[in-house]
C-alpha cells in the first residue's frame, strides 16, 4: 500500500488548467525574480515563468525528474531538502520562493519554513499551497467513518501532514511571516459564489507571505 513512489513526473503530472495551483502561484510571482522552487518536479513552473524573465532555482530528490527540469531551471539541486544543510546561495538571494504541493510530503514542516527563511530578501514573497482536508467531501467522509489514502489527491498516501486553512496558517506565522494575501483552486476558484465559503470548497489553498515585520496593503480574498 505503501510502496516507494520512483518517479515523481510521471506521478505528478502538469495540469494546464488555470484554476491549478501551479499556474495560479506563476501569476502571483514578479517579472525578472530570482525564484527558488522548492520540489520542482520537472520544471514546470520555471517553464511558465520565463516567459517573465525569472531565474529559477530548483530543488528535487527525484533523480530523472530533478534531470528534467534542468532543462528549464537556472540550476537544479537533487537532494533530500530535509536533510540539506545550507544552500550555496547568500542569504536574502531570493525574490521568491516557492514551496508548491510539497509542504505536506515533508516530517518537520515548520523547520522547512525555518530554513527556507534567511534565503529570502526582506521584501521578498513565500508562496506556499497545500491541500485542504476540511474541503467538503472529507469532512462528509468523515462522518461516515472514512479516512482511505489514494494515489493521489488529498489523501494522496505520501501525505504525512494534513492542514486546515487555519493550522497552515499558524504555521507560516508561528516562523515570522506574514500572510498578506490567500488564492483557492478548485471549486473555490472556478465558481464566485463558492468564493465566499472558500474553506468548504477550496481543493488547496495558497498562501502569500512575507517575512515578518513587513508592512505592505493587505490583499486577500478573505479576511483572515
Amino acid at each position: 500500500m505503501f510502496e516507494p513512489i520512483s518517479n515523481a513526473g510521471d506521478r505528478y503530472s502538469f495540469k494546464s488548467s488555470p484554476h491549478m495551483s501551479i499556474q495560479i502561484i506563476a501569476s502571483l510571482i514578479p517579472e525578472c525574480s530570482k525564484v527558488l522552487d522548492v520540489a520542482c518536479c520537472t520544471g514546470y513552473l520555471a517553464e511558465i515563468v520565463k516567459t517573465k524573465k525569472c531565474q529559477v532555482v530548483g530543488i528535487e530528490l527525484d533523480v530523472s525528474a530533478g534531470n528534467k527540469a534542468k532543462e528549464s531551471c537556472e540550476e537544479v539541486i537533487i537532494a533530500d531538502f530535509e536533510s540539506l544543510k545550507e544552500l550555496s546561495y547568500p542569504k536574502g538571494y531570493f525574490d521568491v520562493i516557492v514551496c508548491a504541493d510539497i509542504i505536506e510530503h515533508l516530517r518537520r514542516p515548520d523547520l522547512a519554513l525555518r530554513k527556507l527563511k534567511p534565503y529570502l530578501k526582506q521584501h521578498g514573497l513565500f508562496i506556499m499551497s497545500l491541500p485542504n482536508i476540511a474541503r467538503f467531501e472529507m469532512r462528509l467522509n468523515l462522518l461516515l467513518g472514512k479516512f482511505n489514502y489514494a494515489e493521489i489527491g488529498l489523501m494522496d498516501k505520501t501525505h504525512l501532514r494534513f492542514f486546515t486553512f487555519e493550522t497552515a496558517k499558524r504555521l507560516i506565522t508561528s516562523e515570522g511571516y506574514v500572510v498578506k494575501k490567500v488564492e483557492y483552486t478548485g471549486l473555490a476558484h472556478r465558481l464566485r459564489l463558492l468564493r465566499l465559503m472558500p474553506r468548504l470548497f477550496a481543493y488547496q489553498f495558497i498562501f502569500v507571505s512575507t517575512p515578518d515585520g513587513i508592512v505592505g496593503d493587505e490583499d486577500s480574498n478573505q479576511a483572515f
